[in-house]
């Protein structure tokens, strides 16, 4: 696993989804923004449709009573629909051009946001892999120191149990007898396995102590020589 590697996609790829982030935020407030003047729009435009209604009813209900057009509400109303009908006019325009940006704001985000799903997906990937990284540099290496340091205490308490089986068998040659416990009359195997299943090779054959297997025969051959000469 290329581990610089790694860590520069899991980087780039958070600074790229920060970027569609802002940016995503960035339209979202433009749409905001074009979605009330929409409203605002629509509202010059109701305005002046609810004052042409009222004209129409109006010519309708004089209409019905076989009266003139020309009533003073009527009149009224002219007036009012001639000063609201250029403001309605520029709303009218300007609603069109709000959707228009609109709809682009919309598909633009609607990218951006794929993107984001998209990105967001490969940072899973990353931080997996970041976390896989965290093992190797980190809880991989101190497993293998400690295991390192058991298997030299285990080569030093061998190598004295040895040193402490030919003391015993001296004593018998010489018909001497101790009245104490006895230690190392069954040793274990040269090779100490401290593999765990799922983080090192577990297949036969295989060692080395990069895979957690260690031969301790040289290192508890010297711990007897010196636990027998502190005794001279």
């Amino acid at each position: 696993m290329n581990i610089e590697y790694t860590k520069t996609t899991f980087a780039t790829r958070q600074k790229l989804l920060k970027e569609e982030e802002d940016k995503c935020s960035e339209l979202t407030a433009q749409i905001e923004a074009a979605e009330a003047g929409v409203t605002e729009a629509q509202a010059v435009i109701n305005e002046f449709a609810g004052l042409r209604n009222r004209r129409k009813g109006i010519f309708a209900n004089l209409l019905k009573m076989g009266k003139p057009t020309n009533s003073e509400e009527a009149k009224g109303l002219d007036s009012e629909i001639a000063a609201k009908r250029e403001e309605a006019d520029r709303a009218a325009d300007m609603l069109e051009a709000q959707k228009e940006l609109l709809e682009s704001l919309f598909n633009e985000r609607l990218q951006h946001l794929n993107r984001i799903s998209e990105l967001r997906n490969l940072l899973s990937v990353s931080r997996y892999e970041m976390f896989i990284i965290d093992i190797e540099e980190t809880h991989l290496p101190e497993y293998l120191e400690a295991a390192r340091a058991y298997a030299n205490a285990a080569a030093k308490l061998v190598g004295i149990g040895k040193a402490a089986v030919e003391m015993k068998t001296k004593l018998q040659e010489n018909g001497l007898r101790a009245d104490c416990p006895s230690y190392g009359q069954s040793l274990p195997n040269r090779i100490i396995d401290l593999r765990l299943p799922g983080f090192f090779n577990m297949m036969d054959g295989t060692g080395g102590e990069e895979n957690a297997i260690f031969d301790i025969l040289e290192d508890m051959e010297k711990e007897k020589e010196a636990a027998l000469d502190n005794l001279k």
